[in-house]
């Protein structure tokens, strides 16, 4: 048992996010938000966790308490997250029975995963997803805010990686062989709950793991996107396989989700270095550097299996629509908002329109290189995994400022990266307190 000065983490992060759920939405099945909270803090007033270092072997009651709270927060989840996501999904459904085809009314998710299901009527008629315009799209219709076009650029670039093409395009042909209407959010709806189950495996601490659970699985940055249908999710399960994997040296199984986490986000990209640093030190130091280029180079075997099929396609189409674009050097731009110097530029007359062309890539490139040199430094004197989410996420938030968009999702997993950083961290500290006082 470790000192009892630790306050119960895990009841203060279910707290205060079952407080902002309940802020931000009016709709779920609240009473499964509400009565497990008050039931937490029963538990947590009839058996604290926060001085137990791991869960016992037997079941006892610090077992049984742990395994009450972790069902109060899947109850919770089930209200704040399943249940809107699943409504959502259902009234669409709906809607398709009646033969609504309002575009208004269609256009009930984000128009990011509506893209992606016709990438897959595409991919499935034989044409490539990038080279094709998505005129028939509900979203077209929609205007972004703060420009003059009422026509959404995804009618004609396809941003994302083909990862999201690769694994979604089995559920969309089983839902095509039964007959049912496909929705992309159940993809992303089933990669987040993936990710409750695997986030506990990172620390030993029952508190901490409650914790962990409860500070991604509960955070409104990251539900609201599920419920939404945005795609973060499923690069942040992928990258946490990984760093699990990592940690409990199977080097394979690590390297191979770490590939996967590149086919999906441009973003975990910007997290290789740091994945191939700690890698690096996690391997026995007899032969280090011949198996650390093993097993970067089944990571880059990994992703170019999955993504070059497609750039090579039609590489010109490709490089338009998952970089030129992006970028915002095609003709038609996506407009620079979010948490970005580029508002800044608009606003002091720099650009002229939030839709105009600005080469942001050269601030990357001034910004993000001394920045990345740093934090590689600071990761090379203390190579832990908790380091790694935490230097990741402060050099992916470096270089959202300086990009020409950077919104709340990507804000999203950025605080799931720092969140699961952080409590890594507290798990060392833990760790190293009790070795170095093993009588206390």
């Amino acid at each position: 048992m470790i000192s009892n000065r630790y306050f119960s983490l895990d009841l203060l992060l279910v707290g205060l996010l079952v407080a902002v759920q309940l802020f931000i939405r009016s709709s779920g099945l609240l009473f499964l938000v509400v009565l497990p909270l008050f039931f937490y803090v029963l538990l947590e007033l009839w058996h604290p966790m926060a001085a137990y270092p791991s869960l016992p072997e037997k079941v006892d009651r610090t077992r049984l308490t742990f395994l009450a709270r972790l069902l109060l927060i899947w109850l919770i989840v089930a209200g704040s997250v399943i249940y809107p996501a699943v409504s959502d999904i259902s009234q669409r459904w709906g809607r398709e029975a009646r033969a609504v085809h309002d575009p208004e009314e269609l256009f009930d998710a984000h128009d990011g995963a509506i893209q992606i299901e016709y990438a897959l009527a595409f991919l499935q008629d034989g044409k490539n997803p990038y080279a094709e315009r998505y005129d028939d799209a509900p979203f077209k219709y929609i205007n972004l805010l703060g420009t003059e076009t009422m026509v959404n650029p995804a009618v004609y670039y396809l941003a994302y990686l083909p990862g999201y093409i690769v694994f979604s395009f089995p559920f969309y042909q089983l839902f095509e062989a039964a007959g049912l209407v496909y929705d992309q959010r159940w993809v992303y709806l089933l990669a987040y709950l993936a990710l409750l189950f695997v986030l506990p495996t990172l620390v030993k601490a029952p508190s901490l793991k409650l914790a962990l659970l409860a500070a991604v699985g509960l955070n409104p940055l990251i539900t609201a996107p599920v419920v939404l249908g945005m795609n973060d999710i499923v690069a942040l399960l992928t990258t946490v396989i990984a760093i699990a994997a990592l940690l409990r040296r199977r080097f394979l199984l690590s390297a191979v989700a770490f590939g996967l986490a590149c086919t999906f986000k441009q973003w975990a990209w910007f997290s290789a270095p740091f994945y191939f640093l700690l890698l690096y030190g996690a391997l026995p130091a007899s032969g280090r550097i011949r198996e650390a280029v093993k097993y970067a180079a089944i990571s880059v075997a990994i992703a170019a299996l999955v993504i070059l099929p497609f750039a090579l396609w039609s590489l010109p189409d490709f490089i338009t629509d998952v970089f030129a674009f992006p970028g915002g050097n095609v003709e038609h731009n996506y407009p620079i908002r979010g948490y970005t110097l580029g508002l800044f530029l608009v606003g002091a007359g720099v650009v002229d329109s939030p839709l105009d062309p600005f080469p942001f890539w050269i601030l990357q490139l001034l910004f993000g290189l001394p920045l990345l040199l740093w934090l590689l430094y600071l990761q090379r004197r203390r190579n832990t995994a908790g380091n790694l989410f935490i230097l990741t996420a402060t050099f992916i938030f470096g270089l959202g400022l300086v990009s020409r968009y950077f919104q709340e999702n990507h804000l999203g997993y950025i605080v799931a990266l720092s969140s699961i950083g952080l409590l890594l961290n507290l798990q060392s500290s833990l760790d190293e307190e009790r070795l170095s006082a093993p009588y206390a």
